[in-house]
């Protein structure tokens, strides 16, 4: 038994939910979608590792400010409260536990991608997502944290999040290398995969090699022009296969610290008690 061979069966099943999706479409448009979205999110399940939380839903931050909705969270599920769950399985989870972030698309318009960029932007920005520096990136010094020993030292956060498109289909064309050039570094997806296509990459020029760029030279990187868009011709089971990868090597390398809830109490004076000394 090949891993490949077991991606395949998820890929099929994918395809069918695609082309369910297509004949569902003109008569529910609203359940349509999940014909091919909870292959999706199925196969994530099952293919990483259990200490990970898959689903969709909203992402909230300790001001109240609610995200648009998205198609895949992962969540340190060791870390993470469902803040609250609607009767439709739409949850709610703490931004400081969510660690990657999906849209799923039959056909991928270049419009879905800026406004997942959008979304994304709005995340990192107007929620005030907070990146956990890694104490060990920098070599061993005075600020070094024992528990960061254990820390990928070649990430210099603890808890950059990775963002992922994946469609079966596209309609547009790339026409050269600068697909996105408006695109600023911090909001744009890590990696797009169109399944019956190709995939996508924003990558830089690296010992005369383009590589995709990793999850936190795309957050801290200050030119918005640093990059260029990669196109590689994998798909199929293969394009999934390589999502999986992407995914399993980011969340094996983050570190997330169990949810404070003090920063979720809203009463000025249960939080001011907190720190009361008894006598």
């Amino acid at each position: 038994m090949k891993f490949i061979d077991i991606i395949a069966t998820y890929y099929n099943d994918i395809i069918t939910g695609s082309n369910k999706l297509r004949m569902i479409h003109p008569t529910d448009i609203s359940a349509s979608g999940y014909e091919l979205e909870e292959p999706i999110r199925t196969a994530l399940k099952r293919l990483l590792p259990e200490k990970f939380l898959v689903s969709q839903g909203h992402v909230i931050n300790k001001d109240g400010l609610v995200s648009p909705q998205f198609d895949i969270i992962i969540c340190d599920r060791l870390a993470t409260p469902t803040l609250f769950t609607t009767q439709n399985d739409t949850n709610y989870f703490p931004i400081e536990t969510v660690i990657a972030i999906g849209e799923i698309k039959n056909t991928l318009l270049k419009k879905d991608i800026s406004k997942f960029q959008e979304d994304i932007k709005f995340v990192k920005e107007d929620m005030n997502r907070v990146l956990v520096k890694n104490t060990i990136y920098d070599g061993i010094n005075d600020d070094t944290l024992f528990e960061d020993f254990l820390m990928y030292p070649g990430r210099c956060t603890k808890n950059p999040l990775f963002t992922f498109i994946i469609a079966v289909n596209n309609k547009f064309k790339i026409n050269n290398n600068k697909l996105f050039p408006e695109l600023e570094n911090n909001s744009i997806p890590d990696t797009i995969h169109i399944l019956k296509e190709y995939i996508l990459f924003p990558g830089i020029l690296k010992n005369d090699t383009y590589t995709r760029i990793n999850e936190d030279e795309n957050n801290n990187s200050s030119d918005p022009k640093s990059f260029d868009w990669m196109l590689i011709d994998i798909k199929g089971e293969y394009s999934l296969e390589l999502l999986v990868y992407y995914l399993s090597e980011h969340l094996r390398n983050c570190v997330i610290e169990p949810l404070n809830l003090m920063f979720y109490l809203t009463n000025k004076s249960i939080k001011k008690s907190l720190f009361i000394k008894l006598e």
